[in-house]
């Protein structure tokens, strides 16, 4: 409980992250401790193999060959489910290669977990106090079967897969200003344009 008595709640994953990197051995990689973003900037999947560079060494094409592609991907869903919203687009993107990865698709999924060695301590906050003063807030009047006190963001990603143009669509839903759902996947349908994109996400 904080000072006046309301409840705080932290949830993260610090141990089961640290469990992922030793895991996979990349306990060792001390100089990318500092990564800020899942996955480096790319508005395409296209860019983003661009992006992965050359994957020819020796020693990543032997850290390749000691894990299995699958497990990693479950070992990042498990964590973007329970605590790691952020990592959605990066597990939705690189999920779609279960079956039959390429290289660069390991790097990626390198990169992804050695992001969330550096950012470990990150989780979701929820504080009943933050929930209680945004209710108080809320000035809208309406029947009493809708909850005033639940917030949506949704947001598409317009052809970033360029075999296919699909889409991508991603939400959040929040109460009282914490998450509480959250989901990204690729649309089952091809939209002929940003708003049409954004329109299916909503939906």
């Amino acid at each position: 409980r904080d000072k006046e008595g309301y409840m705080v709640l932290d949830v993260d994953q610090t141990s089961y992250l640290d469990a992922l990197v030793e895991r996979f051995g990349l306990s060792d990689r001390e100089k990318y401790s500092d990564r800020t973003t899942p996955l480096p900037a790319a508005s395409s999947i296209h860019q983003l193999k661009q992006a992965m560079g050359d994957c020819s060494k020796p020693e990543f094409k032997a850290w390749m060959e000691e894990y299995s592609y699958p497990m990693i991907i479950g070992s990042l869903i498990h964590a973007m489910v329970h605590t790691r919203p952020d990592i959605g687009y990066a597990v939705s993107a690189l999920s779609r290669a279960m079956a039959n990865p390429e290289p660069w698709h390991y790097k990626a999924a390198q990169y992804l977990i050695l992001y969330l060695r550096a950012t470990r301590e990150k989780g979701i906050h929820y504080d009943q106090g933050q929930m209680l003063r945004q209710m108080a807030k809320v000035t809208a009047t309406t029947e009493s079967k809708y909850n005033q006190h639940v917030d949506a963001s949704v947001d598409a990603s317009f052809a970033d897969d360029e075999e296919n143009y699909r889409s991508t669509s991603g939400f959040v839903i929040w109460f009282g200003g914490s998450p509480v759902i959250w989901e990204c996947k690729r649309q089952p349908l091809v939209t002929m344009s940003t708003m049409e994109s954004e329109y299916v996400a909503a939906s």
